[in-house]
Protein backbone atom coordinates (compact mmCIF):
# COMPACT_ATOMS: atom_id res chain seq x y z
CA UNK A 1 0.00 0.00 0.00
CA UNK A 2 1.30 3.52 -1.00
CA UNK A 3 1.91 6.25 1.98
CA UNK A 4 1.96 9.61 1.33
CA UNK A 5 5.97 9.62 1.31
CA UNK A 6 5.67 7.13 -2.14
CA UNK A 7 4.01 10.37 -3.58
CA UNK A 8 5.38 12.94 -2.86
CA UNK A 9 9.02 11.90 -2.50
CA UNK A 10 9.72 13.66 1.16
CA UNK A 11 7.84 12.71 4.28
CA UNK A 12 5.25 15.75 4.13
CA UNK A 13 3.84 16.37 7.60
CA UNK A 14 0.45 18.45 8.89
CA UNK A 15 0.24 21.90 10.08
CA UNK A 16 1.86 24.01 7.12
CA UNK A 17 -1.04 22.55 4.58
CA UNK A 18 -3.57 23.63 6.75
CA UNK A 19 -1.59 27.00 7.54
CA UNK A 20 -1.25 27.30 4.10
CA UNK A 21 -4.94 26.85 3.20
CA UNK A 22 -5.71 29.40 5.40
CA UNK A 23 -3.66 32.28 4.19
CA UNK A 24 -5.35 31.48 0.43
CA UNK A 25 -8.86 31.74 2.28
CA UNK A 26 -7.71 35.00 3.18
CA UNK A 27 -6.20 36.21 0.12
CA UNK A 28 -9.25 35.07 -1.90
CA UNK A 29 -11.57 37.28 0.80
CA UNK A 30 -9.36 40.48 0.44
CA UNK A 31 -9.25 40.19 -3.87
CA UNK A 32 -12.48 39.82 -3.96
CA UNK A 33 -13.17 42.92 -1.38
CA UNK A 34 -11.04 44.96 -3.74
CA UNK A 35 -12.57 44.35 -6.90
CA UNK A 36 -15.93 45.33 -6.01
CA UNK A 37 -14.42 48.52 -3.93
CA UNK A 38 -12.87 49.44 -6.83
CA UNK A 39 -15.53 48.11 -9.41
CA UNK A 40 -13.02 46.28 -11.01
CA UNK A 41 -12.89 44.35 -14.11
CA UNK A 42 -14.83 41.06 -14.08
CA UNK A 43 -11.99 39.06 -15.46
CA UNK A 44 -10.12 40.63 -12.05
CA UNK A 45 -12.09 37.67 -10.25
CA UNK A 46 -9.25 35.11 -11.91
CA UNK A 47 -6.99 36.47 -8.81
CA UNK A 48 -10.17 34.44 -6.67
CA UNK A 49 -10.46 31.73 -8.65
CA UNK A 50 -6.85 31.30 -8.16
CA UNK A 51 -6.61 31.67 -4.11
CA UNK A 52 -9.73 29.30 -3.62
CA UNK A 53 -8.44 26.43 -5.99
CA UNK A 54 -4.55 27.17 -3.64
CA UNK A 55 -6.85 26.99 -0.87
CA UNK A 56 -8.35 23.58 -2.20
CA UNK A 57 -5.20 22.19 -3.17
CA UNK A 58 -3.55 22.71 -0.11
CA UNK A 59 -6.55 21.53 2.26
CA UNK A 60 -6.47 17.99 -0.36
CA UNK A 61 -2.93 17.82 0.05
CA UNK A 62 -3.75 17.82 3.88
CA UNK A 63 -5.97 15.16 3.73
CA UNK A 64 -3.60 13.25 1.55
CA UNK A 65 -1.38 13.17 4.00
CA UNK A 66 -3.54 11.12 6.28
CA UNK A 67 -5.37 9.30 3.79
CA UNK A 68 -2.64 9.03 0.78
CA UNK A 69 -4.44 7.73 -2.23
CA UNK A 70 -3.59 8.30 -5.90
CA UNK A 71 -6.89 10.48 -6.74
CA UNK A 72 -5.92 12.91 -3.40
CA UNK A 73 -2.18 13.29 -4.64
CA UNK A 74 -3.18 13.84 -8.35
CA UNK A 75 -6.35 16.33 -7.20
CA UNK A 76 -3.63 17.99 -5.12
CA UNK A 77 -0.95 18.61 -7.85
CA UNK A 78 -3.63 19.81 -10.48
CA UNK A 79 -5.35 22.34 -7.76
CA UNK A 80 -1.69 23.61 -7.20
CA UNK A 81 -0.55 24.00 -10.59
CA UNK A 82 -4.03 25.36 -12.28
CA UNK A 83 -3.72 29.06 -9.88
CA UNK A 84 0.12 30.48 -11.39
CA UNK A 85 -0.95 29.47 -15.00
CA UNK A 86 -4.41 31.53 -14.73
CA UNK A 87 -2.93 34.68 -12.68
CA UNK A 88 -0.34 34.35 -16.00
CA UNK A 89 -3.02 34.44 -18.07
CA UNK A 90 -5.05 37.43 -15.71
CA UNK A 91 -1.25 39.16 -16.49
CA UNK A 92 -1.71 38.75 -20.20
CA UNK A 93 -5.22 40.31 -20.53
CA UNK A 94 -4.25 43.25 -18.71
CA UNK A 95 -1.02 44.19 -20.76
CA UNK A 96 -3.67 43.63 -23.83
CA UNK A 97 -6.42 45.74 -22.51
CA UNK A 98 -3.40 48.35 -22.48
CA UNK A 99 -3.01 47.79 -26.11
CA UNK A 100 -6.23 47.78 -27.14
CA UNK A 101 -6.02 51.59 -25.61
CA UNK A 102 -3.08 52.14 -26.99
CA UNK A 103 -4.52 50.11 -30.80
CA UNK A 104 -7.73 52.88 -30.15
CA UNK A 105 -5.03 55.69 -30.84
CA UNK A 106 -2.79 54.63 -33.00
CA UNK A 107 -3.32 51.17 -34.76
CA UNK A 108 -2.43 47.64 -33.62
CA UNK A 109 0.80 45.90 -35.73
CA UNK A 110 2.74 43.01 -35.92
CA UNK A 111 3.22 41.65 -32.43
CA UNK A 112 1.66 44.52 -30.43
CA UNK A 113 -2.09 43.69 -31.77
CA UNK A 114 -4.12 42.74 -28.42
CA UNK A 115 -5.60 39.82 -29.61
CA UNK A 116 -2.33 38.42 -31.02
CA UNK A 117 -0.43 38.61 -27.80
CA UNK A 118 -3.11 37.53 -25.64
CA UNK A 119 -3.69 34.33 -28.03
CA UNK A 120 -0.10 33.94 -28.21
CA UNK A 121 0.49 33.38 -24.54
CA UNK A 122 -3.20 32.03 -23.57
CA UNK A 123 -2.29 29.01 -26.20
CA UNK A 124 1.57 28.62 -24.81
CA UNK A 125 0.30 28.38 -21.13
CA UNK A 126 -2.68 26.03 -22.42
CA UNK A 127 -0.21 23.74 -23.39
CA UNK A 128 2.45 24.02 -20.54
CA UNK A 129 -0.46 22.99 -18.34
CA UNK A 130 -1.32 19.82 -20.22
CA UNK A 131 2.06 18.75 -20.71
CA UNK A 132 2.29 19.26 -16.67
CA UNK A 133 -0.74 17.78 -15.40
CA UNK A 134 -0.16 14.48 -18.13
CA UNK A 135 3.39 13.97 -16.83
CA UNK A 136 2.20 14.67 -13.24
CA UNK A 137 -0.59 11.87 -13.65
CA UNK A 138 2.14 9.46 -15.51
CA UNK A 139 4.40 9.78 -12.41
CA UNK A 140 1.76 9.85 -9.54
CA UNK A 141 0.23 6.56 -11.29
CA UNK A 142 3.91 4.87 -11.03
CA UNK A 143 4.54 6.02 -7.70
CA UNK A 144 6.61 5.45 -6.06
CA UNK A 145 8.72 3.82 -8.97
CA UNK A 146 10.40 6.77 -10.91
CA UNK A 147 8.66 7.42 -14.56
CA UNK A 148 10.82 8.62 -17.58
CA UNK A 149 8.33 9.45 -19.19
CA UNK A 150 6.05 11.36 -16.89
CA UNK A 151 9.08 13.53 -15.65
CA UNK A 152 9.80 14.54 -19.69
CA UNK A 153 6.70 15.58 -20.05
CA UNK A 154 6.60 17.23 -16.92
CA UNK A 155 9.69 18.85 -17.75
CA UNK A 156 8.63 19.98 -21.06
CA UNK A 157 5.60 21.91 -19.54
CA UNK A 158 7.52 23.57 -17.11
CA UNK A 159 9.97 24.53 -19.50
CA UNK A 160 7.37 25.93 -21.84
CA UNK A 161 6.12 27.96 -18.87
CA UNK A 162 9.59 29.69 -18.62
CA UNK A 163 9.99 30.24 -21.95
CA UNK A 164 6.55 31.81 -22.18
CA UNK A 165 6.87 33.87 -19.09
CA UNK A 166 10.28 35.18 -19.83
CA UNK A 167 9.08 36.25 -23.38
CA UNK A 168 6.13 38.13 -21.48
CA UNK A 169 8.26 40.00 -18.96
CA UNK A 170 10.25 41.27 -22.11
CA UNK A 171 6.91 42.01 -23.65
CA UNK A 172 5.61 43.85 -21.07
CA UNK A 173 9.32 45.95 -20.28
CA UNK A 174 9.16 47.00 -24.53
CA UNK A 175 5.66 47.96 -23.43
CA UNK A 176 5.84 49.90 -21.01
CA UNK A 177 9.54 51.64 -22.13
CA UNK A 178 7.28 52.30 -25.49
CA UNK A 179 4.89 54.25 -23.07
CA UNK A 180 1.82 51.96 -23.44
CA UNK A 181 1.38 51.72 -19.83
CA UNK A 182 1.28 55.62 -19.43
CA UNK A 183 -0.69 56.31 -22.09
CA UNK A 184 -3.72 53.43 -21.40
CA UNK A 185 -3.97 54.20 -17.26
CA UNK A 186 -2.23 57.80 -17.11
CA UNK A 187 1.06 58.61 -15.61
CA UNK A 188 -0.24 58.44 -11.82
CA UNK A 189 -1.40 54.54 -12.23
CA UNK A 190 1.43 53.60 -14.98
CA UNK A 191 4.27 52.30 -12.01
CA UNK A 192 1.82 51.19 -9.98
CA UNK A 193 0.58 48.82 -13.06
CA UNK A 194 3.50 47.99 -15.15
CA UNK A 195 5.19 47.07 -11.19
CA UNK A 196 2.27 44.96 -10.70
CA UNK A 197 2.39 43.02 -13.72
CA UNK A 198 6.40 42.71 -13.60
CA UNK A 199 6.98 41.81 -9.94
CA UNK A 200 3.96 38.94 -9.87
CA UNK A 201 5.25 37.39 -13.42
CA UNK A 202 9.07 37.52 -12.00
CA UNK A 203 7.56 35.65 -8.97
CA UNK A 204 5.47 32.94 -10.98
CA UNK A 205 9.12 32.69 -13.21
CA UNK A 206 10.68 31.60 -10.03
CA UNK A 207 8.19 29.26 -9.06
CA UNK A 208 8.19 27.65 -12.78
CA UNK A 209 12.19 27.14 -12.50
CA UNK A 210 12.14 25.44 -9.24
CA UNK A 211 9.47 22.84 -10.88
CA UNK A 212 12.17 22.53 -13.77
CA UNK A 213 14.90 21.94 -10.77
CA UNK A 214 12.73 19.52 -8.65
CA UNK A 215 11.47 17.15 -11.62
CA UNK A 216 15.11 16.96 -12.94
CA UNK A 217 16.43 16.06 -9.42
CA UNK A 218 14.00 14.31 -7.97
CA UNK A 219 12.54 11.84 -10.55
CA UNK A 220 16.22 10.73 -11.68
CA UNK A 221 17.54 8.97 -8.73
CA UNK A 222 18.64 11.87 -6.52
CA UNK A 223 16.09 12.43 -3.53
CA UNK A 224 14.02 15.65 -3.16
CA UNK A 225 15.55 17.68 -0.92
CA UNK A 226 12.52 18.16 1.48
CA UNK A 227 9.13 19.36 1.87
CA UNK A 228 10.57 22.65 3.00
CA UNK A 229 11.58 23.68 -0.06
CA UNK A 230 8.06 23.23 -2.15
CA UNK A 231 6.90 26.00 0.82
CA UNK A 232 10.12 28.37 0.01
CA UNK A 233 9.74 28.53 -3.74
CA UNK A 234 6.05 27.18 -4.47
CA UNK A 235 4.20 28.27 -1.70
CA UNK A 236 6.22 31.46 -0.87
CA UNK A 237 6.34 33.16 -4.55
CA UNK A 238 2.78 32.63 -5.25
CA UNK A 239 1.74 34.25 -1.42
CA UNK A 240 4.12 36.92 -2.46
CA UNK A 241 2.32 37.49 -5.82
CA UNK A 242 -1.43 37.75 -3.76
CA UNK A 243 0.63 40.69 -1.23
CA UNK A 244 1.67 42.38 -4.46
CA UNK A 245 -1.55 41.96 -6.42
CA UNK A 246 -3.38 43.63 -3.29
CA UNK A 247 -0.72 46.61 -2.29
CA UNK A 248 -0.40 47.52 -6.33
CA UNK A 249 -4.16 46.38 -6.98
CA UNK A 250 -4.75 47.46 -10.09
CA UNK A 251 -8.60 47.51 -10.15
CA UNK A 252 -9.00 50.97 -10.69
CA UNK A 253 -6.96 51.08 -13.91
CA UNK A 254 -9.37 48.41 -15.68
CA UNK A 255 -12.52 49.13 -14.57
CA UNK A 256 -15.72 46.76 -14.86
CA UNK A 257 -17.40 46.84 -18.29
CA UNK A 258 -16.47 46.00 -22.23
CA UNK A 259 -16.85 49.08 -24.12
CA UNK A 260 -17.27 51.30 -21.05
CA UNK A 261 -14.05 49.93 -19.63
CA UNK A 262 -11.50 51.18 -22.79
CA UNK A 263 -14.08 54.21 -22.81
CA UNK A 264 -12.82 54.85 -19.38
CA UNK A 265 -9.66 53.61 -19.24
CA UNK A 266 -8.91 56.93 -22.25
CA UNK A 267 -10.52 59.07 -19.59
CA UNK A 268 -8.35 57.82 -16.36
CA UNK A 269 -5.76 58.78 -18.19
CA UNK A 270 -5.84 62.26 -18.97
Amino acid sequence: MATAQDYFTYKPVHGAPEAAAGVFAVAAVLCAFQIERTRGAFWLYILVVAAVLECAGFITRAICISHASLGLYIASRILLLVPPNALAIMNYKAVSQILVVGQRETGGRGWRRPGFLLRFFILGTVASSALQIAGSDILAANAPKPSDLGRRLYLAGTAVMVAVLALFISATVAVAVAGDVREAVGRAASKRVAGCLLATTALLQVRAVDRVIEYALTYNGTRHIGEWSFYVFDFSPMVLAFIVYNVLFIGRSFPRGSKKQVDRMVELRS
